[in-house]
């Protein structure tokens, strides 16, 4: 393929992907980074159809515009990804390359051979110059940041190869004639900024994944977690203790452990005289205090309403007592305050205590739920303790 016909595919490409960029990434993210991108493809564009266009330009024009069109579109390139990455840069450096880069070119316009070690050399400054800022900087995705190293590194070996190729050009030989090379030269050129697509695309794929976790996180927070107390919801209680039952029965575990159900004593007078809004910060002050006084490995659970539901995890009886009676004391202790009131609010507990997987939690519930009720009738603020063997 002659070298004409290269540049003019080359620059048909350059500019499919700068419109990719601008109307269709630029344009739903909103952000002036990937206009840079697209901008710099459209001076790409530009110096591949200058240089087609050889025969028919002045020579000053062809021999000194497109290569300060490739040096700024490497800046804006840089100054994109940069931004993309939120890492901060001295921009002075790349006016300071382009105008070296200009006069060289200028310097040297009628010195073909010298003139291209110039054009790729600055191109590969640039390059190089990115690289280097994406390895120093460690605080960044490191997904991103991988592909950024390795397009880069990539670019910078055929950059290279480029340079090698370039000792084939004499002083006044014709760049677009058969034997100058440049078909060569303009192919690899093509590749690096197919590299450079490609990391645009990486960057905004992996946004996009990135965004997808966080959704994944939000929907498990809704899902598993209680909006209002921060603590595990129904679901979520059940997600983790059937994943321990079945452990315990996998394993023929013999280890105890407590399941027991709390409820706010009067808490509709709380809601009458306070409001609900009053109410509803009792409702975590309590969460709060219920999971203070257990573990980590325990579970605290907002079963409905103003109750709440524990399982307290490998405890014998005396111990499993204790804990419940922990989590009343700090309750009791620890008055919710309200506009310099003391707002006091209690709990009733109602807990049983087994070994191993010998029963299912609904009937668990069950039993705690009738010393739940015993503790009701005792006068609340207490707890009734019962075992299962």
């Amino acid at each position: 393929m002659d070298a004409k016909t290269v540049l003019i595919i080359n620059a048909i490409y350059s500019i499919m992907v700068s419109v990719f960029i601008i109307l269709g990434i630029a344009t739903r993210n909103k952000t002036t980074s990937y206009r840079k991108w697209g901008l710099g493809f459209i001076f790409f564009a530009l110096n591949f159809s200058i240089l087609s266009l050889r025969d028919d330009l002045p020579i000053v024009i062809v021999g000194v515009l497109p290569h300060i069109l490739t040096f700024s579109a490497f800046a804006l390139i840089k100054s994109g990804l940069t931004e993309i990455l939120n890492i901060k840069v001295n921009k002075k450096i790349d006016v300071i390359l382009i105008v070296l880069g200009t006069i060289c070119v200028l310097y040297f316009d009628y010195m073909t051979h010298i003139k291209a070690y110039i054009v790729i050399w600055t191109q590969s400054i640039f390059i190089f110059e990115t690289w280097f800022i994406i390895y120093r900087e460690k605080n960044i995705d490191a997904v991103k940041r991988k592909i950024v190293l390795w397009i880069f590194a990539i670019s910078i070996f055929l950059q290279a190869i480029r340079f090698v190729i370039s000792f084939r050009w004499y002083s006044g030989l014709n760049p677009l004639s058969s034997g100058s090379g440049l078909p060569y030269i303009s192919v690899l050129f093509f590749m690096v900024y197919i590299l450079m697509t490609l990391t645009v695309i990486s960057i905004i794929l992996r946004k996009r994944m990135n965004e997808q976790e966080v959704l994944l996180e939000e929907l498990k927070e809704v899902t598993l977690y209680d909006k209002l107390t921060g603590i595990y919801n129904r679901r979520g209680f059940h997600q983790l203790f059937d994943y321990e039952y079945k452990l315990k029965k996998r394993e023929d575990a013999t280890s105890g452990y407590v399941i027991a159900i709390c409820d706010a004593d009067d808490f509709k007078e709380i809601n009458d005289v306070y409001g609900h809004e009053v109410g509803d910060q009792v409702l975590r002050h309590l969460a709060d205090k219920i999971r203070e006084s257990t573990r980590e490995t325990d579970i605290v659970a907002r079963w409905g309403g103003e109750e709440f539901l524990i399982y307290i995890s490998n405890v014998n009886e005396v111990d499993g007592e204790s804990v419940i009676n922990k989590i009343l004391e700090a309750i009791q202790n620890t008055p919710y305050v309200y506009d310099n009131k003391a707002i006091k609010a209690t709990l009733s507990i109602g807990a049983v205590h087994t070994i191993g997987a010998m029963y299912e939690l609904k009937a668990l519930i069950a039993v705690a739920d009738k010393a739940l009720y015993k503790a009701k009738n005792s006068g609340k603020n207490s707890g009734e303790y019962s075992t299962l063997k």
